[in-house]
């Protein structure tokens, strides 16, 4: 699962779209970026934590609902999926740490989804009873894209030290005329993970108080092993963003192809979304 990226060719090109509003951003917008030459980020795996014992393998990380659905693909490179890594040992099962009381999922969405679709975010802690259920809805237009589902400041906080299972379930073909999916209507794709929200150590601690940049930031939640931070706070510079960091961009992609995320690396990042509830 982890790879280590020495180099890459100074002609790598990333592509991303980059709007200002979801009615601006149109699937055939892209806009080419020229890369830095060296990688500037490395995720190291934290190795002394073992996934949380409440994530069940999903088997295969996806219902199989009905045929013909918008977003049914046996196409690898079009499915959905959340950008978190796989827990060590786990084909299905992806799990990740986090500081934040209130932490920010991504999305990779595919083709075929109808536009506004739902997205349902649930949490559960370790009595398996779920604590939080969001949902948010894709806004027209939005094409095949990274969307961001972050818990928003009138939900609970998550509780430090504790695991906690989620579920993502995308209704692809929910439409924007309803408010509550219906998985009898709509059979959703699902995905399940876990997430561990943890004290910062003495060192991160550190190095987070000498910081100069977003990428120096996210650089060192990667190092010690805080994926979803890390994610996170390169994603929130690209998002909605006219003017971007090429060395931004760069250590997006080579984050996420370091956990064997590439269908996600080259993908523009919609300015999406917002929880209903």
């Amino acid at each position: 699962m982890h790879r280590s990226y020495a180099t890459v060719g100074a002609a790598s090109t990333l592509a991303l779209v980059v709007a200002l509003s979801p009615a601006q951003m149109t699937r055939s917008q892209t806009n080419a970026i020229a890369a830095p030459a060296s990688v500037a980020i490395q995720f190291e795996p934290p190795a002394a934590l073992p996934p949380p014992p409440i994530v069940r393998d999903p088997g295969s990380g996806r219902s199989q609902g009905g045929a013909g659905r918008g977003c049914n693909t046996d196409r690898a490179e079009e499915q959905p999926i959340p950008l978190v890594p796989l827990a060590a040992g786990s084909k299905n099962v992806r799990w990740g740490l986090t500081t934040a009381d209130r932490p920010t999922f991504w999305l990779h969405t595919p083709e075929g989804i109808k536009d506004g679709a739902l997205v349902v975010l649930a949490l559960q802690d370790r009595t398996d009873k779920t604590s939080r259920r969001l949902t948010f809805q894709i806004p027209p237009n939005t094409p095949p894209a990274v969307l961001s589902l972050p818990i928003p400041a009138s939900a609970s906080p998550l509780q430090a030290n504790t695991p906690y299972r989620w579920e993502i379930r995308l209704f692809c073909n929910s439409g924007n005329s309803n408010t509550q999916a219906d998985s009898s209507i709509d059979a959703p794709i699902i995905f399940s993970g876990g997430i561990q929200r943890i004290t910062p150590s003495a060192k991160l601690q550190r190095q987070l108080a000498t910081v100069k940049t977003p990428l120096d930031r996210a650089t060192a939640y990667a190092s010690n092993g805080i994926w979803y931070d890390a994610l996170t706070t390169l994603g929130l510079q690209v998002q909605g963003k006219q003017s971007i960091d090429s060395a931004i961009v760069r250590a997006w992609s080579d984050l996420l192809r370091q956990v064997d995320l590439e269908a996600a690396a080259a993908a523009p990042i919609a300015p999406c979304c917002a929880s209903e509830k």
